[in-house]
């Protein structure tokens, strides 16, 4: 049993996108992709409540165009947490801090589901440091809250990048990493 293994238990009681029993056709492909690009885009239309007008989200506008995110809408912490952690994970493999053979199923689904657990709570980190950073201002008693909300939008960045590689066209965040 590899050291991810000790977080089975954990990423286990996370939900997932199950994988379609059969084959999916062109228009459904289409269909769920179109729907998950307008949740992201109306997911960066939606401001987060109970932030004031002062931010530093103008200067991070390169930033915010490779990390997919726009600061101070749900998309806030935007795709990094997803990324960051498949990059911890896989320099810890890659660099043989932990043993698994990627070609093995078993320790494949080991591997991705470490990855998400570690990217919801990367969520979580990543929405405090843009808070703690200035780089979102909370008004007076709204910090946790408006935590909780960045924390929230990426987490449902992650769901639907799964959807997209189970469902839609292309193969989502996770799977260009895995493959990497």
């Amino acid at each position: 049993m590899s050291v991810l293994g000790v977080f089975k238990p954990i990423y286990g009681l996370l939900p997932e996108v199950k994988t379609p029993e059969e084959k999916q056709t062109l228009k459904k492909r289409l269909m769920w992709t179109g729907i998950v690009l307008l949740l992201f885009f109306l997911m960066g239309n939606i401001r987060l409540i109970g932030i004031s007008g002062e931010s530093l989200g103008g200067q991070l506008e390169a930033a915010q165009i490779i990390l997919a995110l726009k600061i101070g809408t749900l998309i806030s912490a935007g795709i990094g947490p997803i990324v960051l952690s498949s990059i911890i994970l896989q320099l810890l493999v890659g660099g043989g801090l932990i043993k698994l053979d990627l070609s093995n199923p078993a320790e494949k689904a080991q591997f991705a589901g470490t990855q998400k657990l570690l990217a919801i709570i990367l969520s979580f980190v990543e929405g405090f440091f843009y808070l703690a950073g200035g780089y979102l201002v909370a008004n007076p008693g709204m910090f946790w809250i408006v935590l909780l909300q960045m924390a929230l939008g990426s987490i449902l960045l992650l769901y639907m990048d799964e959807v997209v590689s189970k469902y839609g066209i292309g193969s989502g965040i996770l799977e260009d990493i895995l493959a990497a």
